[in-house]
């Protein structure tokens, strides 16, 4: 068979993409229509964070345990939820996105039309956000990688602008913590 990771809501019933903030061109494709034709194997579509918790589920840290919560970090912020050796959809597909949990409501604006989004603020491009915010003499950091090695070479507004979105990150897992 076939198994696709998504970046985004898919909608478990119908099996399309409703959004995907970080690649949109996949908003409103069912990718497992989409490959049938080309693919003579079975293809399963899923969350790419769903995917990964049922990897860490099987094979990894959480191997065991019965209910685990996973964060993936990076463009985004995804998750998934795991209760009692099952991966937790919800009602159409979309539950476990921790990174559309609201950490400020006046925040900065999300690519999925929310403000405040904890993925503004601790993903790549929000850690880079937060080095602006912080000094426009960071602005030679094009990239978070350059930036990381900015922040382990000892700069400090470097440093401020990971410690920043590590706090914020702290609050998020607190409150899913708290929610479960």
């Amino acid at each position: 068979g076939a198994g696709i990771g998504v970046p985004g809501l898919l909608d478990s019933r119908t099996q399309t993409i409703q959004t995907s903030p970080n690649i949109p061109c996949l908003k409103g494709v069912n990718l497992r229509a989409a490959l049938s034709s080309r693919v003579s194997s079975p293809i399963v579509v899923e969350n790419d964070a769903n995917a990964g918790t049922c990897g860490e589920f099987l094979c990894g840290a959480a191997k065991g345990a019965k209910t685990m919560i996973y964060l993936t970090l990076g463009t985004g912020l995804g998750g998934g939820l795991m209760f009692d050796g099952r991966i937790f959809h919800g009602s159409a597909g979309y539950a476990g996105e921790a990174g559309h949990t609201t950490i400020d409501p006046a925040g900065r604006l999300c690519a999925c039309g929310s403000r405040g989004c904890l993925e503004t603020y601790v993903s790549s491009a929000g850690i880079l956000e937060t080095a602006r915010e912080i000094s426009s003499t960071l602005a030679v950091y094009d990239t978070v990688e350059s930036l990381h090695r900015a922040a382990i070479d000892g700069d400090g507004l470097a440093i401020a602008s990971f410690e920043r979105a590590g706090q914020q990150l702290g609050v998020g897992c607190a409150n899913l913590m708290n929610l479960l």
